[in-house]
């Protein structure tokens, strides 16, 4: 097997190579293991990571290409990662997203009538996966099942060596796919595709927006995720904010600690777990890391100056207080602890703050309390025109989820003076779209993969 610092491979792959439950390689693949570095499972049933002999550990991913791309990246850090796979990655080389593909023996079904349209769902994921990618990817499987299908029948390894493709923006330019040899006892038969290069256009104008920090690279809302947001060269950093039962302002999504804490083995006896039900100094005490992933044991849960400290002049900051309906008097709380901050004065000066909220009432009240500090409204559903039309009289933002709305309502708002961010947009095609209907921000829990795109132009 080629070597890399992370794998992906699909469920289909991942049985084969895995063998029986338990932790030995005792599948068909025989003693020795394949990998030897992380393995990202992409599959519909959620489970624990499953730590191998031989240095594997497979995380099993059920949020899609995007997460595991996202999580094998960061796991791979400067090196490769390999996508292991069958009837996908050949599809996506006919379509001519991939450079070369080398198949051991060729697939009696492969057949280039199989890919009619580069808008195909299989296309469009080897498409994003070459534009995030650094370094060479690879893909393929090494030692086939007889009883294990690839296109059908066969057995096949295949390699996509540094893509060479160039992207306009929202759009993958066409090639000619050509096959060389594609006999079934073909030793190596190589396939090429080839196509003409274009310039790529300067970078749009495009706000970076980690959503809780790189969250699908990092536990959401920790200081790690922080800073691994800054190294991906987010815009800004979005967070939430709660209250404790002392009256400390915390950053935690959920109005509950156990999704992302230890708190149930901590204080057993406390659910459901409420933020608001326990003090700061019992919070400190909890883990807010290791349910992501082992490396990120030991990280806490930080306070809003803990937060706004570490965002500091490296970023800007959209604030999120949850459910603030649930905290009488949050807002003098929020305005008293942001201006003790030199951090948050010099970002407010500096036009890098907004505070946003689903709660329009309350988000009124803070406004008229702090009215320098620019505020957003959020939409789960589509805002009306009218509703813009309101905002526009106090807000300085329209914030939707970006699957509710259309083009129209970004123009909208552009044209009442405000700006829109959109989230939660984790898919490459997703964040092509946004861009392209040119929106101000775009909240992400992968804003390396959307400033890649936007890299790209």
């Amino acid at each position: 097997m080629t070597a890399a610092s992370a794998f992906i491979m699909g469920r289909n792959m991942f049985g084969p190579v895995r063998g029986e439950w338990d932790r030995h390689w005792n599948g068909w693949w025989g003693d020795d293991p394949p990998y030897q570095a992380p393995i990202f499972v992409l599959t519909h049933h959620a489970r624990e990571p499953q730590p191998m002999e031989g240095g594997t550990t497979y995380h099993f991913v059920t949020d899609g290409i995007e997460s595991a791309l996202a999580q094998a990246r960061a796991a791979a850090r400067d090196g490769d990662v390999a996508i292991t796979g069958g009837a996908t990655t050949i599809n996506q080389y006919l379509a001519g997203l991939v450079d070369e593909l080398r198949l051991h023996i060729v697939p009696m079904s492969l057949k280039l009538e199989q890919v009619k349209s580069r808008a195909a769902s299989s296309v469009t994921h080897v498409a994003y996966r070459m534009a995030v990618l650094s370094g060479c990817v690879t893909a393929g499987s090494t030692r086939g099942h007889p009883t294990f299908p690839l296109m059908g029948q066969g057995r096949a390894w295949f390699r996509a060596i540094c893509p060479r493709y160039h992207r306009r923006r929202g759009d993958i330019m066409s090639r000619t796919a050509r096959v060389f040899g594609a006999a079934l006892v073909a030793l190596v038969p190589v396939l090429a595709a080839a196509g003409p290069a274009t310039a790529g256009g300067a970078e749009p104008e495009v706000e970076v927006i980690a959503h809780r920090g790189s969250s699908g690279a990092a536990p959401e809302n920790t200081i790690a995720a922080i800073r691994l947001a800054l190294a991906h060269k987010s815009d800004v950093v979005e967070n939430d904010i709660q209250r404790t039962r002392d009256g400390e302002l915390v950053i935690m999504h959920d109005l509950t600690l156990a999704r992302t804490t230890d708190v149930e083995e901590v204080f057993p006896d406390r659910a459901p777990w409420n933020v608001r039900d326990f003090t700061l100094a019992e919070i400190k005490q909890l883990d807010a890391g290791s349910w992501f992933a082992p490396e990120f044991a030991g990280e806490r849960v930080p306070t809003l100056a803990e937060w706004v400290n570490a965002v500091g002049d490296r970023a800007g900051m959209l604030l999120e207080p949850k459910s603030p309906e649930l905290y009488p008097g949050i807002e003098a709380d929020l305005d008293e602890e942001l201006r003790s901050l030199p951090a948050f004065n010099r970002a407010l000066r500096a036009d890098r703050v907004v505070l946003q909220s689903f709660n329009h009432v309350w988000l009124r009240v803070y406004k008229d309390l702090a009215p320098d500090v620019p505020v957003g409204l959020l939409y789960g559903v589509k805002p009306t025109e009218a509703d813009i039309a309101a905002a526009a009289t106090w807000a300085q933002q329209v914030n939707p989820a970006l699957g509710v709305i259309d083009q129209a309502t970004v123009e909208q708002v552009h044209a009442a003076g405000m700006e829109i961010n959109v989230w939660t947009v984790n898919g490459g095609q997703d964040m092509r779209r946004a861009i392209n209907w040119q929106v101000d921000g775009i909240i992400t829990n992968y804003p390396q993969v959307l400033r890649d795109i936007l890299r790209r132009g």
